[in-house]
């Protein structure tokens, strides 16, 4: 799985504008960005890179 920025994907209710604001308010502007990446993180988490993995993907290609 390749890594990509579009997080169309997530399934997640969209907070309104207002909410925003006001988190944005009551927070400061580096815990709020803390809290997105660890909001986004949460929500889409990329599968482990190990070995397994990476075994697993080399044996789906080759078929």
């Amino acid at each position: 799985m390749v890594f990509t920025t579009d997080f169309s994907f997530v399934k997640y209710e969209p907070l309104k504008f207002s909410e925003v604001f006001l988190y944005m308010k009551a927070l400061d502007s580096v815990n709020f960005i803390w809290c997105m990446i660890l909001c986004l993180g949460a929500a889409a988490k990329p599968p482990p890179l190990n070995k397994e993995s990476k075994n697993i993907a080399d044996r789906n290609s080759r078929f």
